[in-house]
């Protein structure tokens, strides 16, 4: 009876390695043997019909008169922006707080002195670069020539 279970599972998982096509001729021809069971025929039916269905199916994009009508809201035009804020402002407190963090470890460590100035002054160099990037996209999305082109 174990046997059989095994033989079961074992079968299960050669179709769904038939629904990939990742068989190998012996297991194409262990599969052909375990399709004599009704059920485990019905079953690799059903996974076929589903792979058709799943090939059938094609995402369609929206008209642009769809889109014109979702970004003419303000609420539309507001939550992406407002998510953006919000998420900008908590990194820039997050990376902040990691700073002093790991200006205080390193000022508490036992480095050379001059090890330290250098790791601090490349940690600031690399906050300033970081800030500088992200006013300068900030800057860019308000400027943005294309703006007013409809989609």
């Amino acid at each position: 009876m174990k046997e059989k279970n095994l033989d079961r599972e074992q079968c299960e998982k050669l179709i769904q390695k038939s629904m990939d096509m990742e068989l190998t001729p012996e297991e194409k021809e262990y599969l052909r043997e375990c399709l004599n069971n009704p059920e485990l025929k019905q079953e690799l039916e059903i996974y076929n019909k589903i792979v058709e269905i799943l090939n059938m199916t094609k995402y369609e994009t929206p008209e642009d008169k769809i889109w014109n009508n979702y970004w003419s809201k303000i609420y539309n035009r507001l939550e992406r922006q407002i998510g953006w804020i919000l998420t900008s402002i908590s990194g820039i407190i997050l990376l902040f707080y990691f700073l002093v963090l790991i200006f205080k470890n390193i000022l508490a460590s036992n480095i050379a002195v001059w090890l330290k100035t250098v790791i601090i002054l490349f940690l600031l160099g690399i906050s300033i670069l970081l800030v500088s990037i992200i006013r300068e996209r900030l800057y860019i999305m308000k400027k943005e020539r294309y703006k007013d082109i409809k989609r």
